[in-house]
């Protein structure tokens, strides 16, 4: 069983904002942040030294994203150390991973409330058992089951699990909240309220948008209106000035199309698919039908040149290429951490410690992958990393 244990506030083994130095061949560090933004208005209740149950679920839930997300990853690595650095860590037998702590060694930890923390800890617990339940041991040189990975044939060598598992230890660090100043809360702040001036001028930009916009939309729609609705409109009073028709025939036409299509229903009687059908103006009388079904004719045909004249008019609304200022700081918005200067509570910050396999034939690795994953550095060697 994997040994979890909170560490109280008073036995001070690390404190809120400590540097416990840079990232190590067997330290891996991972700075906190939600997994959602805050809110402004989230913000505006932690500056008056109050976390909304909303806030209080995100941190856990981000805790919790944090684990499922890098515990198989970092435990495996950390307890696979690259096998050419053992002769330099004979003295160590325990490799960590940190959350809470940031790249350069910071400890910025997790405001968290007291009464999560036993939730925190079943969940941990049951974490790890998940992830000890779903891997392998392997031996490079002995054992009765053949395990092949890649080109290579290991040995199944279980029983180190249980030896692993029984020297994994949790410490669950409490950090006592001291409320000291916090220049990366004042950046953050700072960069809030000049966003909050930026925004006052993208809303007054983007209602200049939405008018024109609707300037356009307005004028398109006065030429594409229904058929019923557009022989009414005064933008027949611009198409006589345009049509062929003679303006005695193009009014009694307009008459004739008046009494006969009072709404949407009714264009159907006389126009199919844009064309006028014929007979149906005039059904009795042969002639009439013909005269006028000509000047429906030339209507439409002359009315769809009419509109893509006065279409082309129309003004030209570029797209509106602003983002909402206070969309763009989102991502800075996920720092709780930041707020301890207004925050009543204390912090934490999770400690793994993580035996590592000092056997050279020895490895471990996830049964869903059978993928081998080591700790070791960059080409550089500049950076620890998993490879």
């Amino acid at each position: 069983m994997v040994i979890i244990t909170i560490k109280q506030e008073y036995e001070k083994i690390y404190e809120l904002h400590q540097n416990i130095d840079i990232e190590t061949i067997l330290k891996e560090h991972k700075e906190f942040f939600l997994r959602k933004s805050l809110t402004l208005d989230d913000i505006s209740d932690i500056k008056k030294r109050y976390m909304n149950t909303k806030t209080k679920r995100y941190i856990y839930d981000s805790v919790i994203y944090y684990i499922d997300k890098y515990l198989n990853r970092y435990m495996l690595s950390l307890t696979n150390i690259s096998k050419i650095f053992l002769p330099n860590l004979l003295n160590q037998t325990h490799s960590k991973f940190y959350i809470g702590v940031s790249d350069e060694g910071i400890i910025n930890g997790i405001p968290m409330c007291m009464d999560m923390i036993d939730n925190l800890k079943q969940d941990l617990e049951i974490k790890m058992n998940e992830y000890y339940d779903n891997i392998l041991g392997l031996h490079y040189n002995k054992g009765n089951i053949e395990i092949i990975i890649g080109d290579e044939t290991y040995y199944d060598f279980s029983k180190l699990i249980n030896i692993l598992k029984k020297h994994t230890k949790i410490n669950i660090h409490i950090l006592k909240n001291n409320n000291h100043k916090n220049k990366k809360c004042d950046d953050l702040l700072n960069k809030i309220n000049e966003a909050l001036e930026e925004e006052k001028i993208y809303y007054k930009d983007l209602n200049k948008y939405k008018l024109l916009k609707k300037q356009k939309c307005d004028y398109n729609d006065k030429y594409s209106q229904a058929f019923h609705k557009l022989i009414r409109s005064n933008v027949m009073d611009e198409f006589k000035e345009y049509t062929s028709i003679s303006l005695t025939k193009f009014n009694n036409l307009l008459k004739i199309l008046h009494d006969k299509i009072k709404e949407h229903d009714d264009v159907e009687k006389y126009l199919k698919n844009g064309l006028y059908i014929d007979k149906s103006l005039y059904p009795e009388d042969k002639e009439l039908d013909e005269e006028y079904g000509e000047y429906m004719h030339l209507y439409l045909e002359e009315y769809k040149h009419f509109k893509m004249i006065q279409l082309s008019k129309n003004i030209v609304v570029k797209a509106f290429p602003q983002k909402n200022p206070i969309k763009k700081i989102n991502p800075i918005l996920k720092n709780i951490s930041c707020f301890n200067e207004y925050l009543d509570m204390n912090y934490i910050m999770i400690e793994i410690e993580i035996p590592f396999i000092k056997d050279k034939n020895v490895y471990i690795v996830s049964k869903k992958d059978k993928k081998i994953l080591k700790r070791g550095y960059t080409n550089d060697m500049n950076m620890p990393c998993t490879i």
